[in-house]
């Protein structure tokens, strides 16, 4: 014989159980209290949160490019004043090496102050004197 079968039937609640069932009402759960965002279950959230984040990037990637692309005009304005210094100063080399050759400042010697060319060269011996010097 089955088990189940040996079970008494269970009789119909007695008024008084009726009674007390009636006077019970139900209770709503209280508000959840775990901390965070709860965000499980609200995937439209999810999703805005998720492009906000995007556009954050996107806002910043553009404004590295532009930075980029300053920098890089900066650059260039910076390499085409270093041409123009260096051919400015290859000038200025070339004026000093003219402006130094010893047949200009020769001539320059003869013309304003009155300087002839050397005949030879000519040495000088010191005589000595008894002071001590040469």
């Amino acid at each position: 014989m089955p088990a189940a079968a040996a079970q008494p039937r269970r009789a119909t609640p007695r008024p008084a159980d009726r009674e007390r069932r009636k006077s019970l009402r139900l209770v709503e759960r209280p508000p959840s209290r775990r901390r965070g965002f709860g965000l499980r279950g609200r995937p439209g959230t999810v999703l805005v949160l998720f492009a906000v984040c995007l556009a954050l990037l996107a806002v910043g990637r553009v404004t590295l490019s532009f930075a980029v692309v300053q920098k890089n005009l900066q650059t260039e304005a910076l390499v085409g004043q270093q041409r123009s210094v260096a051919a400015d100063n290859a000038k200025l080399e070339q004026e000093i090496a003219r402006l130094s050759a010893s047949p200009r400042i020769r001539q320059l010697a003869m013309e304003r102050y009155g300087l002839v060319p050397a005949q030879g060269v000519v040495y000088l011996n010191p005589e000595k004197t008894g002071d001590g010097g040469p």
